[in-house]
């Protein structure tokens, strides 16, 4: 899967190559009426293309995507151009200065006035500390490798976040060149330092990780240390990438930064210039879509690793019928032992934790699927539909068809205005 997309990148980053060779061929364009807009970005993202396309689709645009090709900024034909340029982008920044055509820019790095879009880096911070702090986490941590404006950002909203609920976090900062642009090695100068700081830190932890590629890392680097994600280290990235997140070993949850709608804003804007209309305001931040939560944040922080891996396991079968018995066996402890780990530490039986994850399944495909109950009871396995009927009710007080009306119902409520 992962050599599908990049190879549908590379393909991607070839036909822009070609269409910027032959961009002279715009000029025959037999529709004069059409504008043609060039997308230039340093760091190509295919989500910003398809939130600029999304908004193209309804006007007279054609978009010339060019990753990477300063000699994008000198198409004469160009009506407007979407640019992100990087640090030390010398030549492009020159281009810009002297370019006199409408251009919104996806980067905080130009000293060029122009209009900016870009992602509420302050406010992706302070979704990865709610959702540490709503799972108990006391003890935190961010890790980066970059210099880059957004990661100060990112770390600034994860601390201010913390600090109002009175904790502090550690950080962790590996200078890019020595942690070999990313990638953990074994034998690289980063090792010493990464185990220091992993097994050193009080457990378990929550990490919040400026970069997915940085998550990536100290994920692969947990592993060879014997420490266990999520139920020691709690992991959680920042971009959502999707050549990284569904792929690591533990499935990485991470904040989805929203570039479609980056995107898409950024070509609303430049309509906008190119009509010959004044901006309201010359920075616009897109909030975040959200936290994508998978397995590597997907944990209570309990200290005792006996409670934490048997919460794992609970979660990661929640779609099946798990015995106490089971867990026990995987565990290969005995069953007092377990309860009273259990009891200690989140005060329940390990009987009512299986019956909260699986009332939780319940409740996600009642809300995220069109099955009826019928079909979800065989699809989770239980005996029935009426034995799912009653241990719904017994879990939630209620019925699963009466759950799924009144969640609907509460959808298609309007939002009240604020008096």
């Amino acid at each position: 899967m992962i050599s599908e997309n990049k190879d549908a990148c590379i393909a991607l980053h070839f036909i822009a190559t070609l269409l910027t060779d032959h961009a002279k061929t715009w000029s025959m364009m037999t529709e004069s009426n059409r504008k043609l807009i060039v997308l230039s970005l340093k760091w190509y993202d295919i989500r910003i293309h398809q939130g600029v396309l999304e908004y193209a689709k309804n006007q007279n645009w054609d978009v010339l995507a060019s990753p990477h090709k300063s000699q994008a900024l000198e198409i004469p034909e160009a009506d407007g151009q979407i640019i992100m340029l990087g640090p030390n982008d010398q030549r492009r920044t020159r281009l810009v200065e002297k370019s006199n055509l409408p251009i919104i820019d996806l980067s905080h790095y130009s000293a060029v006035e122009l209009p900016r879009v870009y992602p509420d880096s302050l406010q992706a911070g302070q979704m990865a500390a709610t959702e540490f702090l709503g799972r108990g986490y006391t003890q935190f941590a961010t890790y980066s490798t970059q210099p880059h404006w957004y990661v100060d950002e990112r770390r600034q909203g994860f601390c201010a976040a913390l600090e109002k609920k009175g904790f502090t976090a550690e950080s962790w900062h590996m200078p890019q060149t020595d942690s070999h642009k990313g990638s953990f090695s074994p034998r690289g100068p980063a090792r010493n330092t990464i185990k220091k700081w992993l097994t050193e830190a009080p457990k378990p932890i929550a990490i919040y990780a400026i970069e997915d590629e940085g998550a990536a890392m100290l994920m692969r680097a947990c592993q060879q240390f014997d420490i266990a994600v999520p139920e020691q280290v709690a992991l959680i990235g920042t971009n959502n990438d999707p050549v990284i997140c569904p792929y690591t070993e533990v499935p990485l949850s991470s904040i989805d930064l929203n570039w479609e709608g980056v995107g898409f804003e950024a070509a609303a804007q430049l309509d906008q210039l190119m009509q010959g209309k004044p901006l309201e305001k010359q920075l616009t931040l897109i909030p975040p879509k959200g936290l994508v939560v998978r397995k590597s944040s997907d944990a209570v922080a309990v200290a005792d690793l006996r409670v934490a891996k048997a919460l794992t396991y609970i979660q990661d079968n929640s779609q099946r019928h798990v015995s106490v018995t089971e867990i026990t066996q995987m565990l290969d402890i005995p069953l007092r032992t377990l309860q009273w780990a259990f009891q200690k530490a989140l005060n329940c039986t390990i009987q009512d934790e299986i019956s909260k994850r699986r009332a939780e399944r319940v409740k996600d495909m009642l809300l995220n699927t069109d099955r009826n109950v019928g079909q979800i009871a065989l699809d989770l396995g239980f005996s029935s539909a009426q034995y799912m009927n009653h241990f719904f009710v017994k879990a939630t007080g209620g019925t699963p068809n009466e759950y799924r009306q009144k969640k609907m119902a509460a959808s298609r409520e309007p939002i009240a205005e604020a008096t």
